[in-house]
């Protein structure tokens, strides 16, 4: 039972077996039981080499937890410099962020489906002849359309296009998140 756990700076001889660790209120251990994003990473690793994916995404998890935690503490103590703030920090912060919010980090296949769905529901054509709306759906979210269609892409369509093929992305990478073997 740990309250702050702290590998950092640690080094194994052997294999470390971290099976049932809990925190000082017998619970799961969450982000604010471990000290930094090493401790989260090197645990992670542990379990990824005993081959247990469930325990080494949840660890998982908690790392890209502590990494949030990590840029939102420097987003507000560097805001000294404007332009670090502005051009380094806070565009990592808001692709992370995007990353969290349409997948979860690549933890949830929910989160893309989902986003695909809203996405493109909200970009269906509302002058289109085609009276089929699950068709019409369709040809909107397959993101290799932009190869074979012979008219001019608009700007919108573009950037339409890029968030459903990252989407599409996300999904893959989640589903195979959950499911790897080595």
């Amino acid at each position: 039972k740990i309250n702050n756990f702290n590998l950092d700076n640690t080094f194994f001889k052997d294999e470390a077996n971290f099976l049932d660790i809990k925190n000082k209120d017998n619970d799961k251990l969450e982000s604010k039981n471990i000290a930094n994003r090493e401790t989260a990473r090197i645990i992670k690793h542990s379990f990824e080499k005993q081959d247990n994916i469930i325990e080494a995404n949840r660890f998982y998890a908690l790392k890209m937890k502590k990494r949030e935690e990590e840029l939102l503490d420097e987003l507000t103590t560097k805001c000294n410099s404007f332009k670090k703030l502005l051009f380094v920090d806070l565009p990592e912060y808001i692709v992370f962020l995007i990353h969290k919010i349409s997948s979860n980090h690549s933890q949830s296949w929910i989160f893309p489906l989902f986003w695909i769905i809203i996405v493109t529901i909200f970009n269906i054509d509302t002058n289109a002849q085609n009276i089929f709306i699950l068709d019409n759906i369709a040809n909107k979210v397959n993101p290799f359309s932009i190869m074979t269609d012979c008219t001019p892409l608009t700007f919108t369509e573009l950037i339409y296009k890029i968030t459903i093929a990252y989407l599409i992305y996300q999904l893959i990478i989640s589903i195979r998140q959950n499911t790897r073997r080595n």
